[in-house]
This record gives C-alpha cells, structure tokens and sequence, in this order.
C-alpha cells in the first residue's frame, strides 16, 4: 500500500552522548499485548520485469499483471525472511535487502510467478488449500521440508480467526499472513463475494478484545499511478479492527470487521478477518522420560525470535501426569490432555507459549486415555471403549458426539488426506477404523505375522495414506494395507534397524520420514535411496536441538489446512484489489523506532529508554539486529539507521 511519505521533523548529526554509551546490559520487560515485526518485506503484486531477447529488450509481467496475485506476494514476503536467516527459498536472489530494485526485482518477478504456478493461481487467485499445498512443496523442493510447515485456517461455521491469534504466532516468530473477505448483505445474512491476502508485520493492543490494532504490507498498488517496472516504496498499513456479532451466511459469529458499526448493503461489503496462514519450525511434543509430569517440547530452529532451537519443559497444571499433547494449529497453543494431582483433577487443558498460562478447558471425573485433533479444530479423547468428539468453538468445549467401540484403543493416528482415524485396539489384535464423523469403517484383526507388546503406536505415511504400527515390546516399524474389496489388513514394509526399539510414538514428517522415541530418545530414519532401507536421516536437523531425550512422542504437527465442502463456498476467490479502502500507511524506516510515521528525536529518546531500562514503544525491543542480544551493536544499528534517515 503506497500513499504517503515519511517526514523528519528532527534530523542532524547524532549527540555525542549515544556515542559514548555504557549501559550495562538490561532486561527488556515485553508488554505481551503488542508486538512488531521489523524488516519485513512488502513486494508489489503488479509487476513486470525486463529480460533481453534479441534484438529487442522487452518486459513480461504475471498473469492479469498480478491482479490476483495477492496470496503467493503476501506469501513471498513471508519466504524472504525465511530465505535472510539462511534457508534460501528465494529463487536466484538472496538479499538482506529485498527493497532495492534490479537484479532483485527481475528476480522477486520471476518467484512469484513460479510460486504462483506451485499454488495454482489462475484467474480466480488462489484456493485455500491449493496455497497451502503449494507453499509447502515450494519449501519442500528448495532442501527445507524438513524444517519448516505450513498451517492454514479459515473461518468455518461460526468460527473466525482472532487478532490474538495473530499477535501469538508473530510473537513466537512464525511469519504470518492472513486474509479477509468482502461480505455482501444478502437479506438477513452477509455471504463472503471474494477477498485479499496481506502479510501481518505487528499487532498491538492485542489483549483488548475489542478493538486490536494489526499492522500489515499491502501487496496492491494503484495501477494507473504507481510503476508497474520497478519496486514501490515498503509502506506499513496500520488499523484498527472491530470486534462484531454478525450473522456470517447464516451462522452467527463473533467477528473482527475493518467497520465499527456498518453492517453492509448489497452493493457495499463488510470486511472481515476470515483466514490466516503462517510458517513454523518443526517441533515435537512428548513426555520427559524420568518425569511425566513435565510436558517436553522440542522445537527446531527457524527465524527472529524462534531463530534458535528450543528444549522446553512445561510443569502439570494440576500436578498429575501428562496423558497427551497436541499442537493446535488454529490458534497456536498446545492442547494438554492431564490427569489429576495435587492441584486440580484431570481435564482439558489449553497452554498459551505467549503468556505461559494453562486455561482449563473441561474436567472429568475420569481421566481420558488419550487425545486427538482433527484438522478442523475439533477434539477426540478416548475413555475406555468409548470415544467423545468435542468442538472448541467460541472459547467452549462442546461435545458433539460419541461412537463406543467393542473394545479400548491403546493408540491412534488421524489421516487428514481421508479425515479418517486409524486405531489399534483391543489389546493390540484388532485394528478400528472411523471417520470423524464418528461412523465406523471398519474392525478387522491385525495382519497376521505381527505382534504388539506393550505400548502401541500408529502413525499414518502423508504419502502413501497407509498406517504403520510399533509397540514398545517389538524391534521395528510395520506398514498395516488394508485390501479395498474386503477390508483385510496385511503387512506391508517393515522398518527395521537397530536403533528402532524400546518405541514409545512415532510419526511421519510431510516427506515421509519417520521419527520416533526409541530408547528414550527422539530418532529421525528415511529410505537411503541406495539401499532402499530404511536408516538414521543424513543431515537431519534434529541434533541441533541437543538434548532428544524422550519419554512418550504425543505429537509430530504436519502442514494442514481446514478447507473442505463445508467452509469452500463460491465467494472464496481473490478479488482485483484495486479499488479496496488503503488505510493509514507510512512508508517503513528502520529509524522510526516508535512507529509514528516520523524520524526525529522522539525515536532517538525512545531507543535509548528501550535500551537502557526495557521501557519500549509498544512492539518493540532494544534488539534492533534481531541477533537475540541487547548489546553495543543494536546502538550502532540504530545510530547507522538514524543517521541515514528515510
């Protein structure tokens, strides 16, 4: 979004008493309801970019000249920061500076459209799911799946993504993007008539439900004003959102509209946050092995503040054992499933990485045996013979149904490709398979030849659909296929090596690699393409983390999104952006710490009260190169950015 330019009110050279700064180091106090992103990119959707056939130089520009080309833009934004902490996914271009013009033009030129052909961009723009799907194999293809997934969610029913949400996946370091609709008013309901993607950079005031303020890049320009050959001006779109009970296409739904109170006409939309996408490192959550009341998470590094792999430790909120733990993509918290202790009985719980706080979010008088969700958001927890399918809509666990099988289940894999569930049962000689609508497929023994003992574990391969099954008593992986006429299973592949035993969970990465917890210990195994067995992952990421030690895998996440018939409606196309309301923009500059739109000595003051005492403007913090530390060269980085000015 290009509409105004930045102002220096104030602007000489730098006093002599920054120079000569000696501030001891401080600890900066972050106010966890705002946050900003610097460095960013804000690439221009419209473009043409030169090449040189003989004898004519000429330009070529995107399909519609990048009209609809919003989603791989936003989404590009979110790759060259990905592509400056050193993961190249750029094509034939790596920069720290992605706003100066030729050979990186030509070349960002080039990426969106190839990117654009991995999402399937046409005349329509971008499907929901096309994009995801996409983006990850673009991640993949460039040496990096398995580092890196992709989440996506849209608004379903009369679920809508929340700014907080947002605000928490910035905070953690995940490079987000989202979208919003333009909803038409069609008698007592508003039904979605296209929208746009942009890439979120801050959010403040976050924990004020009402009124949250996001800070976003704008891929649209004007056409009939702006250059369409070379980059326009980085500019950051400040605005406040509104918080609104809408009737959304006949659900009513608790909503975030850029309008306070207009609630829109035929002609003329409401416009609503109903999608987001982000990119974040691979993590695992399990048990800690000499205390199961301590919930582990091991996370590979990624970028800004997540730039360093991460070995955590959560305490029981109740002091009882952890049972299961998932990650929730839709609203990035961890889902813990605990059972009673000294301070609470068994429940439901939800942790917040942002506030590092447990909400409650049911309680049983029974601890469930385990836990599941879907791709959709919603919940299954196992009890004895019995599983329960709950919803989270609206902040309440609502249970919705249940299916009772003939016998317990002692484990459980979800296959997002069939929303179906894959469980063994019975002590280990039956396999169960149900939809999640809770209908059962199938119960059938488990294929002769293979023994469980102890501990089961079920995992589905992304690539093939087929489940695979360890237990803690048995050396080795074993693939289950199931016959399409009879339903009967039979033993597929088996993976066999000798670090595979003792397994207490598996699960498969997008490529089809397996990890485990085999002797205590996170494992990462592949076919090697030469042997076509499978052993230890050459290059595998995961040592980086240092201490794998394991109890329990309870989960491995896996790029997902929730689209399907029921929320894949005809207005989910992307829209020409040309006529869409601007909003207030200020073009971005390192040197405008407090984000006022001006470069004067109010930022100079500001940086040196971040700095010195951890008193910052709302976003923001002293670490001004993003290296993780508060030290003399964030003051040289400010001092060089404000003695440049913009």
């Amino acid at each position: 979004m290009r509409t105004s330019g930045i102002s220096s009110r104030v602007h000489g050279s730098t006093p002599a008493t920054i120079l000569a700064f000696t501030a001891a180091l401080a600890g900066v106090a972050h106010a966890q309801c705002d946050i900003f992103w610097p460095g960013i990119a804000d690439f221009d959707q419209r473009r043409q970019w030169r090449y040189d056939p003989y004898p004519i130089p000429t330009h070529v520009g995107l399909p519609n000249n990048g009209s609809v080309h919003c989603v791989p833009t936003a989404a590009t934004n979110l790759l060259a920061m990905i592509d400056s902490s050193g993961y190249n996914v750029i094509r034939n271009a790596s920069t720290n500076d992605w706003a100066q013009q030729n050979p990186i033009y030509n070349a960002v030129g080039t990426h969106l459209y190839d990117l654009g052909q991995y999402m399937k961009t046409d005349d329509g723009g971008t499907s929901f799911a096309d994009a995801n799907s996409g983006l990850y194999r673009w991640l993949v293809d460039r040496g990096h799946g398995s580092r890196f997934i992709v989440f996506s969610y849209k608004a379903s029913g009369s679920s809508y993504p929340k700014p907080k949400t947002i605000h928490n996946t910035i905070r953690m370091g995940f490079p987000t993007m989202f979208g919003y609709g333009r909803y038409y008013r069609d008698g007592a309901e508003l039904e979605r008539d296209g929208g746009h993607a942009v890439t979120a950079v801050g959010v403040l005031n976050a924990c004020n439900e009402r009124r949250p303020v996001i800070l976003y890049h704008d891929p649209n320009t004007d056409p009939s004003s702006e250059s369409q050959i070379l980059q326009s001006p980085f500019e950051r779109v400040t605005r406040t959102f509104y918080r609104r009970f809408l009737n959304m296409d006949g659900d009513n739904a608790f909503v975030y509209a850029f309008e306070e109170s207009f609630s829109g006409t035929s002609t003329d939309p409401v416009r609503v946050i109903d999608s987001y996408r982000y990119l974040l490192p691979l993590v695992v959550l399990g048990t800690r092995p000499s205390d199961p009341t301590q919930l582990k998470v091991i996370r590979l590094g990624g970028v800004w503040k997540s730039a360093a792999p991460a070995n955590l430790l959560i305490d029981s909120p109740t002091g009882g054992g952890f049972l299961d733990a998932v990650f929730n993509y839709t609203d990035a918290t961890y889902l813990a499933l605990v059972g009673g202790g000294r301070d609470g009985p068994a429940g439901l719980f939800r942790y917040d990485p942002v506030d590092d706080r447990f909400e409650r979010l049911g309680e049983f008088p029974r601890a469930p045996d385990r836990m599941l969700l879907d791709r959709f958001g919603d919940v299954f927890l196992q009890l004895g013979s019995s599983v329960e399918k709950y919803t989270l809509a609206n902040e309440r666990l609502e249970r919705v149904g249940v299916l009772d099988l003939p016998a317990a289940i002692n484990a459980w894999a979800i296959d997002d490709a069939t929303d179906g569930v894959v469980a063994l049962a019975d002590a280990g000689r039956r396999i169960y398979r149900f939809g999640i609508d809770l209908g059962l497929i199938g119960n059938t023994p488990i294929p002769g030849g293979l023994t469980v003992a102890g501990d089961g574990s079920v995992a589905v391969n992304p690539l093939t659909g087929r489940p695979w099954i360890a237990s803690s008593g048995v050396n080795g992986v074993f693939e289950v296929v199931f016959d399409p006429a009879s339903g009967r299973a039979s033993l597929g592949e088996t993976a066999s090596h000798g670090g595979l035993r003792q397994i207490r969970g598996i699960a498969f990465g997008g490529q089809g690699d397996l990890i485990v917890s085999a002797e205590g210990s996170l494992r990462h195994y592949a076919i090697d393409p030469g042997s076509g067995r499978w052993a230890p992952l050459p290059g595998s990421p995961w040592p980086e983390a240092g201490d794998l030690s394991l109890g329990r895998l309870t989960d491995l996440p896996r790029s997902r999104h929730n689209e399907s018939p029921r929320n894949a409606g005809r207005g989910w196309y992307d829209i020409d952006p040309v006529d869409e309301p601007r909003g207030e923009s200020v073009p971005v500059c390192e040197a405008d710490f407090n984000l006022d739109g001006f470069v004067d000595y109010f930022d100079f003051f500001d940086f040196i009260a971040c700095f010195e005492r951890g008193e910052c403007p709302a976003g923001r913090d002293a670490d001004l190169n993003l290296d993780g530390f508060l030290d003399f060269f964030d003051v040289d980085a400010f001092i060089d950015a404000f003695e440049r000015g913009c």
